[in-house]
């Protein structure tokens, strides 16, 4: 999924598939927390899961072409803030 986002992010542009990624995923978690039924599980579960294919590639190619002469420093800074965001992200939910 992260090739279709990379496509479509080199296609479209980076910006508006960041914010679509984040529209999308904000969308899925509500349905998540509102489905009452079977079928809108997997529905909001994969609403998040084409969210996250959509950003990722998107932020990391925006990384790549805007960070100029601080690129490393830049990853480094997005994986710190990545990774504590996976980490305390379900302690918080």
């Amino acid at each position: 999924m992260f090739l279709l986002g990379g496509t479509l992010a080199d296609r479209l542009g980076y910006k508006p598939l960041i914010v679509t990624g984040c529209l999308l995923r904000t969308g899925g978690f509500a349905l998540l927390a509102v489905a009452e039924t079977l079928p809108a599980l997997p529905v909001a579960s994969a609403a998040t899961g084409f969210a996250g294919a959509l950003f990722n590639p998107a932020v990391r190619a925006y990384l790549a072409a805007n960070s100029g002469e601080r690129r490393v420093e830049a990853f480094a800074v997005f994986n710190v803030f990545y990774q504590a965001g996976i980490l305390v992200g379900p302690i918080v939910g």
